[in-house]
C-alpha cells in the first residue's frame, strides 16, 4: 500500500466519536497539496498519536502491573492476553531492570 492508501484505510477505521476529525482529514487529503501530517504514513501516525494517544499510558500500565491490579476475572487466555498487553504498554520486555 502507498502511504496515502494506508492513511485513508486508517481513517476509515476511526469510529463515530471522531467522525468530524475523520471527515476533515479525508477532505484535506483531496487537496492538491495536503498538509504535512498527511504526506507520509509516519507523519500521520505521529499526528494521530499526539491528538489521541494517552501520554500516561505507559505509566498507568506499569502501575497496574506493579501493584497487582491486573486480576483474572475472565478466562485464563483473556487474562494472559491482558497481562501481555499491559506489559507491552509498560514497555516491559521480561528483562530485569
Amino acid at each position: 500500500m502507498t502511504d496515502e492508501q494506508r492513511i485513508r484505510f486508517a481513517l476509515q477505521l476511526i469510529d463515530e466519536d471522531r467522525a468530524g476529525w475523520k471527515r476533515n482529514q479525508l477532505g484535506l487529503l483531496r487537496q492538491v497539496q495536503p498538509p504535512a501530517h498527511l504526506a507520509t504514513w509516519v507523519a500521520f501516525v505521529m499526528e494521530f498519536n499526539l491528538r489521541f494517544a494517552d501520554p500516561e499510558e505507559q505509566k498507568k500500565a506499569a502501575t497496574l502491573l506493579n501493584h497487582g491490579k491486573v486480576i483474572q476475572t475472565t478466562s485464563m487466555q483473556e487474562f494472559i492476553d491482558c497481562v501481555n498487553e499491559k506489559c507491552d504498554l509498560a514497555h516491559y520486555d521480561g528483562q530485569e531492570q
